[in-house]
């Protein structure tokens, strides 16, 4: 799978481009310019004064499309210094065109204002004042525009004013041209106060400004070299006059120039800033389509895993892919046990058992508790969160760690934890997809855990509704096999069962309820009960169906069930069999290799189908060492073969197995499973053979393999004696049984030994059989008192004997009869079987 990193991940947007200016080298540079004019005045520069109309327009000309350049800047950023500059530079474009159309070189009477002398000079003196002005209103915060109208509107007024009404006799320039005391004092507090507005601009916005600031500063130290000179020409058309007029000029040319270069170098690097804009968002368009598939992909696998451990692999698979770590684990919260985690997935390094404690202090309870994920990127951040450990099941250090919490709505169910051992960094495109991938995976998970919830409920049904042990008889092998289905977790309605009619009468039952999960565990149940009592009043299969028939009507099924019986009288043969819409049981025989018989049976619908009159049943007579094989159809349906032909290599593969008259059942049954790996239905197997040889004392011993027959001591001793000699028997014969197992022999061995002694008659014999997987102790005494099970009280010290039989056994049973081992005379037998 390839990780974010191996993308280009979505980046931070990067600030805009702003061209920056270095004010010490530009302002050198204009005191070059400062130095070119000196020059001019050591060499007596005098121009002709119709020259002087030029530079006067000049300076508005420039200074109007700065304005505007300006403006426009300001709005686009929104930026209310530069706006409030602005204001002030308005005011003096203002001034400037007052003044160059009263000058008197162009205008001999002032022009159409009729603008006096003393009221040029005043607006020259407003017009240099309300430039620096504005840039004094932005350094002292942010002006509201208010106040900034209100500005630009009181300083054009005094412009007219003074343009208009100012006097003739209020002289400020004199008739040789040259200023007044007054007017000279006005030009030095001009001059100082551009100076102390230049200062604080520059400290305000530093020596390396954005371009626009710096051209800004640049323009005001040219107005006050405009002053400065203004001050020390002390009169018009003075070298020093021009001096000030041309500086006058190219202050504002400086000004428009440097905000036409600004305005192309921002445009191009704008440019460049938009296609990378545009390369940084399709590169974040294909990581979020990276995640989008991903995200799709885990919840298409996730919404058909079944299992928790299937939701984990795949849950962990992805989180671990998706961040590039060493290793993933879920901390699955036990149901049964709010402190106690099950883990889940990963590699599982160190060899840690299948459980892990809620200790308050590590990853997976802190984001459970605060329902908030934790994402550490180095050992110090790991070491500082958890300095007495993570608890992780990792042998290596841990250099990263990421744990989220898995909460399905408000029921929390586990803990996502991703550990690696390496340093890295959780971005914020990881994180959110982490985010996303467990928020799936808990609801998956939950999902899951209910659902082998309701399937541990149906198995442990079915469980107990099928036949614990078959009925350990001498005179016939009985094996029975059931396998659930591999392809999910719903249990089925197979079912098979074995009853004891009396004497060598046996009936063999093979169902299957058409359905799964709880219910039809629960119809088959109905099914099983159903046919048992129906066999204790009429044992004929075709009546016994007939019955469940008259039942369906009542239950009102929702399912189809299907079952054979068969009612097989073991001692001479016969076979009566009722069919109900099932699978035809098989005839297997001796000497015929490679081929089963399938009996002749009427077609019959299966039960919930409505049938009118008695069902019918067909009879069979089997030759000795024959038999009977029963099954569903999950034993041989298959997607890919056609019934018949899967029914036909079954049969050819039973037949094999079952040509050898001494074949094991219980490794014939194993065989026919065992092909069936990966099941989409339940497989249920019953098999029954005759003895080849009559039934009688040869044939009570064929297949049962005799592990131990002893006459007891009427002594104190006979109990321990007995429990020693039954483990040391059953060990020989099987040293891998399971101790439980053997601790369950030992104590029903106990129990009948004691009420043989202390109740029965001697002699009392003490006998251990096996067959197959099945292991019979028996009990023997000379007595004809039939032990009764009873119930005791809360302080009694006996009566539980039977009790534990019943529970530890898988089937037990008195017998009043003699026993061949004891002769002729009468007789009592307990015997107590278990599964192996």
């Amino acid at each position: 799978m390839i990780s974010l990193a191996d993308r280009e991940r979505p980046r931070d947007r990067p600030p805009k481009p702003e061209l920056q200016l270095n004010l010490l080298g530009t302002l050198a540079a204009t005191s070059l310019a400062l130095l070119a004019y000196l020059i001019a005045l050591l060499a007596h520069l005098s121009l002709p004064s119709a020259f002087a109309i030029v530079l006067l327009a000049v300076a508005p000309a420039c200074a109007i499309p700065a304005t505007v350049l300006m403006a426009i800047r300001a709005r686009a950023e929104q930026d209310e210094a530069l706006r409030a500059v602005t204001a002030g530079l308005v005011i003096a474009c203002v001034g400037m065109l007052l003044q160059l159309i009263a000058f008197r070189g162009l205008s001999p009477g002032g022009g159409i204002f009729a603008t006096t002398p003393g009221g040029s000079a005043l607006l020259n003196l407003t017009w240099h004042l309300a430039f620096p002005a504005g840039a004094l209103a932005a350094t002292l915060g942010r002006p509201r525009s208010t106040r900034r109208r209100m500005g630009l509107v009181v300083g054009v007024a005094i412009l007219v004013v003074f343009a208009t009404t100012v006097p003739g006799s209020w002289v400020v320039v004199k008739d040789d041209g040259s200023y007044s005391a007054l007017y000279m004092g006005s030009l030095i507090t001009v001059t100082v106060f551009t100076v102390a507005v230049v200062l604080r601009w520059i400290r305000r916005n530093g020596l390396r400004p954005t371009a626009t600031r710096g051209w800004i500063t640049i323009t005001m130290v040219l107005s006050v070299y405009d002053l400065v000179l203004n001050v020390l020409g002390h009169r018009r058309y003075s070298s020093i006059w021009w001096a000030s007029l041309g500086i006058r000029a190219a202050t504002f040319a400086v000004l428009l120039s440097g905000l036409l270069v600004n305005t192309a170098i921002q445009l191009q690097r704008l440019e460049r800033y938009a296609t990378t804009e545009l390369d940084r968002a399709e590169g974040e368009v294909n990581s979020w389509a990276e995640v989008t598939e991903r995200l799709l992909a885990a919840t298409s696998a996730l919404s058909a895993a079944v299992t928790a451990d299937d939701v984990a692999v795949l849950l962990t698979a992805a989180g671990a892919g998706a961040v590039e770590v060493d290793d993933a684990v879920i901390y699955q919260l036990e149901r049964d046990g709010p402190h106690r985690f099950r883990l889940i997935g990963g590699l599982r390094d160190g060899g840690l058992g299948p459980t892990a404690a809620d200790v308050p202090g590590h990853p997976y309870t802190d984001v459970l508790r605060t329902r908030t994920p934790i994402f550490l990127e180095n050992a110090a951040q790991i070491a500082k969160a958890y300095p007495n450990g993570t608890g992780q099941p990792s042998t290596r250090p841990l250099q990263s760690l990421a744990a989220l919490p898995l909460v399905a709505g408000e029921t929390p169910v586990g803990a996502l934890v991703l550990t690696g051992t390496r340093p890295r960094e959780f971005r914020r495109l990881e994180q959110e997809l982490l985010g996303a991938l467990v928020r799936v995976g808990a609801q998956a998970l939950h999902r899951a855990l209910l659902y082998e919830e309701q399937s541990s409920l149906a198995t442990t049904l079915q469980s107990a509704l099928l036949p614990q042990s078959l009925p350990m008889r001498d005179d016939v092998d009985l094996v029975g096999r059931y396998l659930p289905a591999t392809v999910g977790v719903d249990v089925g309605g197979d079912w098979y069962d074995v009853l004891e009619l009396g004497g060598s009468r046996l009936l063999l039952v093979v169902g299957d309820v058409m359905g799964k999960g709880v219910p039809a565990a629960t119809l088959m149940g109905q099914m099983r009960s159903a046919v048992r009592t129906l066999a204790a009043v009429d044992p004929d299969p075709g009546a016994i169906l007939t019955g469940l028939d008259q039942l369906a009507r009542g239950f009102a099924l929702d399912d189809i069930v299907t079952l054979v019986i068969v009612a097989l009288d073991v001692e001479g043969g016969a076979a009566v069999i009722a069919n109900a819409g099932h699978l035809s049981p098989l005839v297997f025989a001796p000497g015929a290799p490679g081929e089963l018989a399938t009996p002749e049976t009427q077609a019959s619908p299966p039960i919930g189908v409505p049938v009118s009159g008695p069902r019918a049943s067909a009879q069979l007579r089997l030759a000795p060492g024959s038999g009977l094989l029963l099954l569903t159809d999950g034993l041989v349906e298959e997607r890919a073969n056609d019934l018949d032909v899967a029914l036909a290599a079954l049969t050819q593969r039973a037949a094999g197995l079952l040509e050898d008259p001494e074949a094991d059942l219980e490794t014939v049954a194993d065989a026919l499973v065992q092909p069936r790996v990966h099941r989409d239905d339940d497989v249920t197997v019953l098999l029954a053979r005759l003895p080849t040889a009559p039934v009688g004392v040869a044939a009570s011993n064929v297949g049962v393999r005799c592990l131990l027959h002893v006459q007891l001591d009427q002594d104190p001793g006979g109990v321990a004696t007995a429990r020693r000699l039954v483990r040391e028997a059953v060990l020989a014969d099987g040293p891998d049984l399971p101790a439980e197992l053997l601790d369950s022999i030992l104590l029903v061995t106990s129990e009948l030994v004691t009420n043989g002694l202390r109740h029965g008659e001697p002699p009392v014999l003490l006998t251990v059989d096996r067959k197959g997987h099945r292991l019979r102790l028996t009990v023997t005494d000379g007595g004809s008192k039939i032990p009764r099970p009873r119930m005791a009280g809360p302080e009694s010290t006996g009566g539980r004997g039977l009790f534990l039989v019943s529970v530890l056994s898988t089937a037990w049973k008195i017998e009043p009869h003699g026993n061949e081992r004891l002769g002729a005379g009468p007789g009592t037998s307990v015997w107590a079987e278990f599964a192996l």
